[in-house]
């Protein structure tokens, strides 16, 4: 018999070089060569081939088998949604999330920002790349229309709540019966506190500060016809407590002491009043005289107003009462206001001219 050896994969007779005569070397070799052109690497059929044995360098078909025992599969992710002829019934990962092409070509997005997307169908008309999802740890749902792309929402009126259990609601809705559709754009912050506008095209704008109020160039000509519904002035006063004497024979304004204040107004007009108390003039010819003037803004200011009064009666004291009234426009800043006391100065004036427990008030109109 000859020598020869089996091969532990495929049992195949080898003969042993130097001691298997012929023909039963030749009858080996044959045998040998029939088991190889029959081999396929199953079990008992040659070496199995691992996959660094394997260059896969295009489409691997399975003839309508399954893939069993498959620990995972892992997908190379893609640029892009896969969009060729062929990419049809398939599951592939683009981007981070999984997506499936069914057989007519929709595009059906699987996952979504770490959840699994909403099933195709669930809103009408919602195909990738838009989606709508929640997202559980900010509470939000998120509604885009493309990929890191926000999309409008068209529904009617929208209530909105605190994010907490059992809030109010807040109701946002459209005027009633437009004629056309609008829109409203809101501004970005600002910042100083401001009042807001609003444009012909919808924007609201907050570049008017409110800081000094509302201002004349904010209000047309001839618009305000209502001056009740203009804050209430601030009033200032002073007093003279006592009497205070021009002495017999003067001719020229003396400021009376304790009559002067300022005030301060944006532009608007001031009223100034003396008031209360009274005024003595004592003389001894009808044609002498006496006067009370204000004064503006201090010692060489503006005389703004005078008062004169003269005696009809020779022989007899003339009082007056301090009831005098001037409305004067010296426009915006800080004011004073004085009041003078005055006589003729000739020889026809006794004791001059006096003033007692009068007030000076002023107050913007």
């Amino acid at each position: 018999m000859a020598n020869v050896i089996l091969s532990p994969q495929m049992n195949m007779p080898v003969p042993v070089v130097g001691t298997d005569p012929g023909p039963d070397w030749a009858l080996n070799i044959n045998a040998c060569l029939s088991i190889l052109d029959q081999h396929n690497h199953s079990a008992g059929q040659g070496v199995r081939i691992n996959p660094s044995g394997m260059d896969i360098n295009a489409d691997l078909p399975f003839n309508n088998n399954n893939l069993t025992t498959a620990r995972s599969i892992r997908f190379q992710p893609q640029l892009a949604v896969l969009s060729l002829p062929a990419d049809l019934g398939c599951i592939y990962e683009s981007g981070v999330d999984l997506y499936y092409n069914d057989g007519a070509g929709n595009v059906v997005r699987m996952t979504q920002g770490g959840n699994v997307a909403g099933a195709a169908g669930s809103i009408t008309g919602l195909v990738s790349p838009a989606s709508a999802s929640y997202s559980s740890g900010s509470q939000t749902f998120i509604f885009q229309s493309n990929v890191n792309t926000p999309a409008n929402i068209d529904g009617a009126s929208f209530i909105f709540r605190n994010n907490v259990a059992n809030s109010k609601g807040l109701t946002l809705q459209p005027p009633a019966a437009m004629g056309s559709d609008e829109s409203l754009v809101l501004p970005s912050p600002v910042g100083v506190l401001s009042f807001l506008t609003l444009d012909t095209s919808g924007n609201i704008s907050g570049s008017v500060s409110s800081v000094g109020g509302i201002t004349n160039s904010m209000i047309a000509d001839n618009t305000i016809v209502t001056p009740n519904k203009l804050a209430p002035a601030t009033t200032t006063s002073a007093s003279l407590v006592g009497v205070f004497s021009t002495g017999s024979t003067f001719n020229g304004n003396l400021a009376v002491p304790g009559m002067t204040l300022s005030i301060t107004t944006n532009g608007r007009p001031i009223m100034v009043c003396i008031s209360g108390g009274r005024v003595q003039y004592i003389n001894n010819d009808s044609t002498s005289w006496g006067s009370i003037s204000l004064q503006r803004d201090g010692g060489g200011g503006t005389v703004v107003a005078t008062w004169k009064f003269g005696g009809a009666d020779p022989t007899a004291d003339i009082y007056y009462p301090t009831n005098f009234t001037f409305m004067d426009d010296p426009g915006a800043g800080t004011h004073t206001y004085s009041v003078l006391i005055n006589n003729d100065g000739t020889s026809h004036v006794t004791n001059g001219c006096t003033i007692e427990d009068a007030t000076i008030t002023a107050f913007p109109l």
